[in-house]
């Protein structure tokens, strides 16, 4: 006799299975289990081999760079990231979300996709204006030369453009839950800049730093281009619906987005105006040890948003958050203890210019995984297409740090360290009170 046993996909839309075996509910369960952890280790185990390539690259760069190159290079990469921000301002999020439901539609992913693209090169120029006023002032009055600091600037403006429809494109992937397409496009990326570490060796300059990295750039949007020609039609026409629901996510998101551009740099730039280059190098180090947590910060565009993006039931919302949540806390606790027991394991990583940072080395891991509960946090929240009040961020965030600043200063690298933790602090309360609203006001996606 045929039974009816309804189930719950993991969207939590409801699904009839005509079974007569009993045990299908518990069947589809361990399907859909099954099929998650596979996919989730498939991506870790690839992101995890491109990270560890990037990591060494990162590292080599470390021990064969001067201090005060090394400085000049952390700069040019905190203005990569302005350019990078400033011209995405939140739209490979919005892919991320919208796209997740249309994401078998090729004519309307590639429409969603070409609205972006207009936005993006209207924001472009808004960041080449931010990376050069910040580039003067965070350059002027040091040992660094203007041939130096010029090539810099114009490696990282350069970088910037070639950029602009990377994060849009992966997002396309990420809906997707294509793990080989990342896989082929961060493997080909992490490759060629290892081959091009050679120039870095040869002139080991900030220069040389940012070409390596340009080149393993533009080998990776190559691939990246290739791959998304199965999944969207390129030759979609933006429509106006989707150009509203684009600025209707992301106009509420401005105020943060262009806090979180500058908030992430003010260490270094305080630091450059009282003159401490060496300062600027250890912190630059020290973010080098965070990119450990990168691989697990992946997991938010590839599985959480579109994941969550999903869901229909508040019920199925709430048992996601806190498992995910559940999981944070545990990997947090596990690596502060490992960072507190053995922290030469840490240090022998970045090499003898800088062994000595016992101190700091706890601050900088604590950094790096607030960051990585507060970005998994607004993922789930952003999948919901909840974009509003995340400019109470920026509030509590300015209010932290200018009382911070008055009372200490900014001086050395610990000063700096601290100044960037309240930040991270402010950012998992806020997204802390947006899932409780969430949960409180619920409503299904339309």
């Amino acid at each position: 006799m045929w039974l009816n046993i309804r189930t719950q996909n993991e969207s939590g839309s409801k699904g009839v299975i005509l079974e007569s075996d009993p045990t299908a509910y518990e069947k589809a369960w361990d399907s859909r289990v099954g099929y998650w952890v596979l996919l989730t280790g498939k991506f870790l185990a690839g992101q995890g081999a491109v990270q560890a390539m990037n990591l060494i690259a990162g590292l080599i760069i470390i021990r064969f760079l001067p201090v005060s190159e090394y400085a000049l290079y952390t700069i040019a990469s905190l203005l990569l990231v302005i350019g990078t921000i400033g011209s995405d301002f939140g739209l490979s999020h919005a892919v991320n979300t919208l796209g997740a439901r249309i994401k078998d539609d090729r004519q309307k992913l590639g429409a969603l996709l070409a609205v972006a693209f207009q936005y993006r090169r209207m924001l472009y120029p808004v960041a080449v204006g931010a990376i050069l006023i910040l580039a003067i002032k965070m350059m002027y009055g040091h040992e660094w030369s203007l041939v130096n600091a010029s090539g810099t600037v114009a490696l990282v403006i350069l970088t910037s453009w070639i950029l602009q429809p990377v994060s849009l494109k992966k997002s396309v992937l990420n809906v997707h839950h294509d793990a080989n397409g990342l896989l082929q496009v961060g493997s080909s990326e992490a490759v060629s800049r290892l081959l091009a570490l050679a120039v870095c060796i040869i002139w080991p300059t900030a220069v040389s730093a940012l070409i390596v990295n340009l080149i393993g750039v533009i080998v990776g949007r190559y691939f990246l281009s290739k791959r998304c020609t199965t999944l969207i039609d390129e030759n979609a026409h933006p429509d106006e619906l989707q150009s509203r629901q684009l600025r209707l996510f992301i106009l509420p998101l401005a105020p943060a987005v262009i806090y979180y551009m500058f908030q992430g740099q003010i260490s270094v730039f305080l630091l450059s105006l009282y003159g401490r280059i060496s300062s600027i190098a250890e912190i630059g180090a020290l973010s080098r040890l965070g990119q450990i947590m990168s691989l697990l910060m992946m997991l938010n565009a590839f599985m959480i948003q579109p994941y969550f993006a999903r869901i229909e039931t508040k019920e199925l919302y709430v048992h996601r958050v806190s498992l995910v949540i559940s999981m944070l806390l545990a990997f947090c606790l596990l690596c502060m203890i490992i960072v507190y027991w053995v922290p030469e394991w840490w240090l022998f990583i970045l090499g003898g210019h800088y062994k000595g940072l016992t101190r700091e080395l706890p601050l900088a891991i604590l950094g790096s995984l607030l960051t990585l509960v507060g970005t998994t946090m607004y993922t789930m929240v952003i999948a919901r297409n909840v974009t509003r009040g995340q400019y109470l961020y920026i509030i509590v965030s300015i209010v932290s740090q200018i009382m911070f600043i008055s009372i200490f200063g900014i001086h050395t690298t610990i000063d700096a360290l601290i100044l960037n933790l309240l930040p991270a602090v402010a950012f998992i309360f806020i997204q802390s009170i947006l899932l409780v609203k969430i949960i409180y006001t619920w409503r299904a996606m339309q």
